[in-house]
């Protein structure tokens, strides 16, 4: 069984020759030595096999468990920063992926896979940007929570001869150079020249970012930050950013904006809440789980909060919108109604956003802006 990249976790959302078996298992806290994770695994794969086996024939049941038998090996060798490792399993899906976020054990099978606990990255709601500014070069990042790769750098020699630093730049401003440039009329002081240079790179900077929408975070002396904020035309920059010169190293750069970036996003979901009372004034926001999963099926729904603290088994009718909870008693087909429901918004071009009960706008487990 392979790891799932992040880029197909979108595609488990689609329509599932199913069953669709769902296996969470939690990698932090009290035994979670590998003989330990070992041992609770396959716990977790003896459940699964009892509810395939007493709702499905004994060889669809068998064909579906026989990859499952084996532990990934990534259990055993967990990556740097794992909390869990979730597996999936239909007919025509057989893998795993390691989880970021603290899980708990859990196992499913209903007609879709749950994904309640990865959400936020099929919908890279943490997706940010982080600009890295000194007078010799400029570096973009992009990430999120897990970390940053390097998109482009972009270097200004000043007519000096280039370090061996800036051998390996993907890109290069020429840079106006007073006497020692193309044209001997032009004498630029430094200052006009740091100017200069920002004001080259930007254009591109903005090309690259044209599609976007994520938080934009400068990296730099207050001096850059203002040379560049007065070029800016990226309509997402950040009003704090990192008032500090640190190396163009996408650790470094990760460790100093993610708290900016983390805090960017909680304030993006206080807002989101803020705006669910203004449109509930107006009648176009909801509590109600039977009037959401109506309005899910509809395509009505254009923002969903719902709680990553409760669960609601039952059943969703995806034609109808009704919702059939029940007790989750051994052996029962279904899923948390929560997450099938944010499931179905996403794929209707909304947003779902998992937060504690204690941030969610009111008691219900789930709340939602409706478009009409």
């Amino acid at each position: 069984m392979r790891m799932l990249h992040t880029a197909e976790l979108p595609s488990l959302m689609s329509n599932q020759a199913g069953p669709c078996v769902s296996v969470y298992l939690g990698t932090r806290g009290n035994g979670s030595d590998p003989q330990t994770l070992n041992a609770k695994w396959n716990g977790l794969v003896r459940e699964a096999d009892g509810i395939l086996k007493q709702n499905f024939s004994g060889q669809r049941a068998r064909f579906l468990m026989e990859p499952m038998r084996s532990a990934p090996e990534i259990i055993s060798n967990p990556k740097k920063d794992m909390h869990g490792v979730a597996l999936f399993r239909s007919f025509t899906t057989a893998g795993y992926y390691p989880v970021m976020e603290q899980t708990s054990d859990l196992v499913t099978v209903a007609d879709t896979f749950h994904l309640k606990p990865l959400l936020e990255v099929i919908q890279d709601q943490d997706r940010y940007f982080a600009l890295a500014l000194s007078q010799k070069r400029i570096s973009l990042f992009k990430g999120g929570r897990k970390g940053l790769r390097l998109v482009e750098t972009y270097d200004a020699g000043y007519g000096e001869r280039e370090s061996k630093n800036d051998v390996g730049a993907r890109g290069t401003i020429d840079v106006p150079r007073g006497k020692r440039g193309r044209d001997n009329a032009v004498h630029f002081r430094p200052l006009d020249r740091v100017s200069r240079f920002i004001e080259l790179t930007e254009p591109y900077i903005a090309n690259l970012l044209q599609r976007e929408s994520g938080s934009l975070i400068l990296v730099g002396t207050p001096f850059m930050h203002r040379l560049y904020r007065n070029v800016n035309t990226y309509p997402y920059l950040a009003e704090n950013g990192v008032l500090a010169s640190v190396m163009h190293d996408k650790e470094v750069i990760h460790q100093r904006t993610w708290p900016v970036a983390e805090r960017i996003l909680l304030r993006q979901e206080a807002l989101m809440c803020e705006r669910y009372f203004e449109e509930a004034h107006q009648g176009k926001a909801s509590d109600e789980l039977s009037i959401i999963a109506e309005a899910a099926i509809q395509g009505r729904v254009a923002s969903l909060l719902i709680s990553g603290d409760a669960r609601k088994f039952g059943l969703l009718n995806r034609e109808k919108g009704l919702v059939a909870l029940s007790d989750r008693s051994e052996g029962a087909l279904g899923d948390d109604v929560l997450d099938d429901i944010a499931q179905e918004v996403i794929q209707r071009k909304g947003q779902a956003f998992v937060l504690p009960q204690a941030a969610m706008p009111t008691t219900s487990p789930i709340a939602a802006i409706l478009r009409w």
